[in-house]
Formats: structure tokens, C-alpha cells, sequence
């Protein structure tokens, strides 16, 4: 479980950050809600989704949608907050929000990552420009790929330290990765930890919160 964060960078409340739109099972991280000016990606993305809409023909509308509620979010924060655009948006390089879309297709489990990078133009407005990584197809083929969308300054410490990920167990692997963020009291993140694993059988549940829909 991860708390949202407002347009100040800042917790805010606790949810749920596990969604499902339609047969598209997604996550978030980074700057994607704003409740003071409307701006929440959760909304963006699940209403870019269609019934039986597949990850891959979900992808471009995501993009899309995500794209332009970005924009103009940051627009209106340079025009009524330029303090917190200043200090938050200028000059970033990394990603402003990560989303991961993943789902079956045709019995494989799909995944995209969605980085959304901001790319200042001359005007002093911001266009979005979004990375895709594919999997199958990006991603190592011989072995396990991790996706750590948000703080791991605790994980890649213990791997530094000589700690090893147990994919054979992957459900127990992912809680324990984000138990060593919450110990170490990293800003936006707390307990309790969400598990869902999607494979050929399906979407299951292995740990979940009651704000946790199906």
C-alpha cells in the first residue's frame, strides 16, 4: 500500500494502489493526483479503457489521455502555484508519473510500463513525452524482470549488502522488497502490502485491504 500524493509532493491519504479497468489490471506512481485542481490519473486511465479492451489496444488512449490531463495540470500549477511548480516540475528530467498496465493476451501475461516525461519547450510550456517498455518483448526473456516504479533507495541498499530476490517465490519477494521501504520510513509509503499475481490462470488476489475492489 502506497499513499497518493498532492500537488505539493506531499502524503495525503491513504488507498488503495492496485486498480482494474474493465480485463486491464494498472498501478501508478509519482505525481498522479492533484485533488485541489481535479487532476487524477486513476480517472484518466480508467476511463480510457474499454470493455474487453486488451493491454496492447489500451495502450495508445492511455497515453493520450494521461498526455493531456498532464499538461494541462502543469499549466494551471505554473499559472496558480509557480512556488510549487518551481520547486516540484522545473527542471525534472525523470519521469512525472509511471504507470504499469498489465493483463493476458491470448493466455501470456502482458505487461507496459508508461514513463511520462516532461519536455519543456522555448515557450516555457511543457509537452509530455511517453517511454513504453513491452514485456514480452523489452524485457529479459532468460529470466525474471522487477519493476520498482517508485522509492527503492532501501532495496538496492540490501542488494548492495549481498541480498538476493527469491523469484521462486515472487508473491513473498515483492511484499518483503516493499517491507524494507516501509522500515526504512521512506516518505509515502506505509503498510499494509497489497499482493496480486497475474498469470495464465488469471488475476488473484494473494493479499488485500478492503479498499481493494475486484
Amino acid at each position: 500500500m502506497m499513499t497518493a500524493k498532492n500537488s505539493t509532493g506531499e502524503s495525503s491519504t491513504r488507498e488503495c494502489k492496485i486498480y482494474r479497468a474493465g480485463d486491464v489490471v494498472f498501478t501508478l506512481a509519482g505525481f498522479y493526483k492533484d485533488p485541489f485542481r481535479g487532476y487524477d490519473v486513476r480517472e484518466l486511465v480508467s476511463g480510457s479503457i474499454g470493455t474487453g479492451v486488451s493491454v496492447t489496444e489500451s495502450v495508445d488512449a492511455v497515453v493520450n489521455a494521461v498526455s493531456t490531463g498532464l499538461r494541462d495540470e502543469l499549466a494551471r500549477l505554473r499559472s496558480e502555484a509557480p512556488a510549487l511548480y518551481n520547486k516540484h516540475i522545473r527542471g525534472k528530467t525523470a519521469p512525472l508519473v509511471r504507470i504499469l498496465l498489465a493483463g493476458r493476451e491470448q493466455g501470456v501475461a502482458k505487461v507496459v510500463l508508461l514513463d511520462m516525461h516532461p519536455v519543456p519547450m522555448p515557450s516555457g510550456e511543457m509537452l509530455i513525452r511517453a517511454h513504453r517498455t513491452v514485456c514480452p518483448g523489452d524485457c529479459n526473456s532468460q529470466g525474471i524482470t522487477a519493476f520498482f516504479l517508485t522509492e527503492r533507495t532501501a532495496i538496492d541498499a540490501y542488494l548492495k549488502k549481498g541480498g538476493k530476490l527469491d523469484w521462486s517465490a515472487p508473491e513473498r519477494t515483492a511484499k518483503e522488497m516493499v517491507e524494507l521501504v516501509i522500515a526504512s520510513r521512506a516518505p509515502g509509503v506505509g503498510p499494509p502490502v497489497d499482493v496480486l499475481r497475474l498469470d495464465a490462470a488469471g488475476v488473484k488476489w494473494v493479499e488485500r485491504k478492503p479498499e481493494c475492489t475486484e
